[in-house]
């Protein structure tokens, strides 16, 4: 679209960060990573904003974090099953020793097409240079029925995604 997109964010913190609460306001949806409108090839009659929301919760070896994301209005272009996407998770990371994480993960999101309605899972870290992290992330997916078909238009139950990440900060 021609109209320039925008957002809000505020974020409350404690002195050593170990308690963080954050809330924010974006003006177009259709233009996060999700490409929610690539199927109509970007273009809709009118912007659909959303609000989002974060608490992390840090102990000396432990992380909880919680976050939300709803549409505030209907996308004209979707299906009534799939016009106002919202998504959550949960994460628990435990930190054993220095430069390493464990984290299980629960996720959860309602009317967001082509994704799974729930998926769990582990994810582990190790940091063995100040710059260079390596992540290996398994997750399990459940789709709500009905929802999401192949290619064939076979009816998608479940995923497992098995990730592998190298990162270099710089």
């Amino acid at each position: 679209s021609d109209e320039l997109d925008w957002g809000y964010a505020v974020e409350l913190s404690s002195a050593d960060e170990a308690l963080r609460f954050g809330a924010s306001y974006l003006s177009d949806l259709a233009e996060s990573e999700e490409a929610l409108l690539e199927d109509e090839r970007h273009r809709y009659q009118r912007r659909v904003s959303a609000w989002s929301a974060y608490a992390l919760l840090g102990f000396r070896q432990l992380e909880i974090t919680a976050e939300l994301l709803r549409a505030t209005a209907a996308f004209a272009e979707k299906d009534q099953t799939a016009d106002k996407p919202s998504a959550y998770n949960l994460e628990l990371a435990y930190f054993p020793r220095p430069g390493w994480q464990l984290a299980l993960r629960y996720e959860h999101s309602s009317e967001l097409e082509d994704q799974p309605k729930r998926r769990s899972g582990l994810s582990l870290t190790w940091l063995p240079l100040p710059y260079l992290g390596l992540s290996l992330d398994y997750l399990y997916g459940e789709y709500q029925r009905g929802f999401v078909s192949d290619d064939d238009e076979r009816e998608l139950r479940s995923q497992q995604q098995l990730v592998g990440l190298i990162s270099l900060e710089f």
